[in-house]
């Protein structure tokens, strides 16, 4: 790929590596540290991006990474308004998109006027009902934080600010589809995306693992949450939106973190990589970090041709031909994530990992089994 054709769809920056919450499956690292994003790599991250000529239409950009509002309304406010100027600068006034990933301990009412203003999009971190969520995220005292969440969750209600929710899994929300269900269409939420508690980053174990009867149980889980969720219509659920367009062929099935800064990640410090927003604040012993370069002195284009981004890019594309030699569904999902690879197997030159049998595979298997009894019972 030439640096020309290069495509970023989606802009990560990190206000604060600090999170204010202690959860137990957080692969982030460094999560006591204060540190916050000056507004010089801010305006640095926006040129860049902006005058990179790789916002080809519109771009996601999120805050995330830690807990960003720890950084404050005051520093927001400031990096809007340069956002603003810079894409104004250079034309691209349309070309992006506001958004913010929360545990929403901090939201309150300026912060809801400041996202209805700014029409950011609001995900909030909720695993489901109090016993389930309050199991892996507390504060870093381990006081339980459900019905602090739901507070704020209920202002971005109320102030009409576009949200969605983000729910981790672990083994032991397998039990209890019902109530995960039944919490959720509670909350008058349109889209809830499920993550799993993945090996990744700082976290080394995973409740899940196809070699015990969490695969069976996952996907029990599954298809009773579909059945539910068909049944109620109170959301939808990002996975199953997800496989059934992939079934259906009507999804760029185009796998972003695979495709060359299609992601870009900044951290607070200006450093920037690409692929699997995961990597860029990991170490390794293989390549050092996953650091392309820095926004205050470097271009995105100018890492292309780095020893290490081609040492890494030659690597996951290797594991992406391996996925399309051995795996069935390779075409709805084009070789998988580099993250997981890189941290289930220590090497991105590999195929099958837990993540995609779990995420993908289970997932895609399941909604497949209901679209074709569905087809039939209409027969």
């Amino acid at each position: 790929m030439l640096a020309q054709d290069l495509h970023t769809r989606l802009f990560i920056l990190q206000p604060t590596p600090f999170c204010n919450l202690d959860c137990k499956y957080c692969y982030l690292p460094d999560r006591d540290n204060k540190a916050k994003i000056s507004l010089e790599i801010v305006e640095a991250s926006f040129e860049k991006l902006f005058s990179s000529n790789m916002v080809k239409d519109k771009v996601y950009i999120v805050w995330h990474c830690g807990e960003p509002l720890v950084a404050g309304l005051p520093f927001f406010k400031e990096a809007i308004s340069i956002l603003e100027a810079v894409a104004k600068k250079y034309g691209k006034e349309n070309s992006y998109t506001n958004g913010v990933q929360t545990n929403g301990l901090l939201i309150n009412e300026k912060w809801c006027e400041f996202f209805k203003e700014k029409h950011f999009s609001v995900g909030v971190s909720i695993d489901g009902p109090e016993f389930i969520h309050d199991r892996h995220r507390t504060t870093k005292r381990g006081i339980s934080t459900h019905q602090a969440v739901l507070k704020g969750w209920r202002l971005l209600q109320q102030y009409e600010v576009d949200t969605n929710i983000i729910g981790v899994l672990t083994n032991f929300s397998l039990d209890y589809a019902n109530e995960i269900h039944d919490f959720f269409a509670s909350l008058n939420v349109q889209l809830i995306g499920f993550n799993m508690d993945e090996v990744e980053g700082t976290n080394k174990i995973s409740s899940f693992s196809p070699s015990d009867s969490s695969l069976e149980r996952f996907k029990k889980f599954m298809s009773e949450l579909y059945d539910l969720v068909e049944s109620s219509k109170a959301f939808a659920v990002r996975e199953f939106e997800l496989a059934k367009n992939l079934i259906l062929g009507t999804q760029d099935i185009e796998h972003g973190e695979n495709r060359p800064f299609s992601i870009i990640s900044v951290d607070h410090q200006g450093n920037f990589s690409t692929f699997a927003p995961e990597l860029l604040t990991m170490k390794s012993d293989q390549y050092g970090d996953f650091i392309f370069g820095n926004v205050l002195n470097d271009s995105f284009q100018s890492s292309f041709n780095t020893y290490k981004y081609q040492k890494i890019s030659q690597s996951i594309e290797q594991g992406i031909l391996l996925c399309k030699e051995s795996c069935d569904y390779f075409n709805m999902c084009r070789g998988g994530s580099a993250s997981n690879k890189y941290f289930e197997q220590g090497k991105f030159q590999c195929d099958e990992t837990t993540y995609c049998i779990f995420m993908k595979k289970a997932i895609i298997a399941v909604v497949l089994e209901k679209m074709e009894k569905s087809i039939a019972n209409k027969l």
